[in-house]
């Protein structure tokens, strides 16, 4: 188990709730439906971003094939904009550079309103991804054991709630503190 970023401890100090960084999260291009397509430049040393899996994928790989990676990514955006969609050229300090996408039939269907902040909010979130600003709580709460030879000790217990995969340290926090304002409240019979 990984070290506690944050420690939270209610007010009667009968509960806590450790923040740790989630060490086992999963990419969220790979591992949930996206609405914001996106392809990996080549050139890099990085892993892609994702799979390429929609209609273009097949045309992105030929045009890099054919073209140097500046080329084929200036074709590919130009493409998106002739069928009315918008894209974003992410180049990161670490990780890959990636073209991400999304047309005016997917806006339509999901009713976004900004579909180039929903572009920029999907880029910044998987860039905390990759950079490992994922993070998980647990609440706990203390425990006194005595064994069967009379040593005694206090130790903390796990409490029934935890939540993995919060991405961004912030968010987290927010989230760990109304777990534990949730928690801390008095049980209703």
């Amino acid at each position: 188990m990984s070290d506690s970023v944050e420690i939270f401890y209610s007010d009667d100090k009968k509960r806590r709730v450790r923040l740790l960084v989630d060490c086992d999260a999963q990419n969220l291009r790979t591992e949930y439906d996206q609405i914001v397509s996106v392809v990996t430049v080549p050139g890099s040393t990085y892993l892609d971003v994702e799979s390429p899996g929609d209609e273009l994928s097949d045309w992105w790989a030929r045009l890099n094939r054919r073209y140097a990676g500046d080329v084929a990514v200036r074709i590919f955006a130009r493409y998106v904009a002739q069928r009315g969609g918008i894209s974003y050229l992410h180049t990161p300090e670490r990780g890959p550079v990636s073209l991400w996408y999304i047309f005016p039939e997917t806006v339509q269907i999901e009713g976004l309103t900004d579909p180039a902040a929903y572009i920029a909010s999907s880029v910044e979130e998987y860039q905390s991804w990759a950079d490992g600003d994922v993070y998980e709580y647990i609440v706990e709460r203390p425990v006194h054991w005595t064994s069967d030879e009379g040593d005694e000790r206090d130790t903390w217990e796990f409490n029934g709630d935890s939540c993995c995969g919060l991405i961004g340290f912030e968010y987290a926090v927010g989230v760990a503190r109304d777990a534990m304002a949730y928690c801390a409240q008095p049980v209703k019979t």
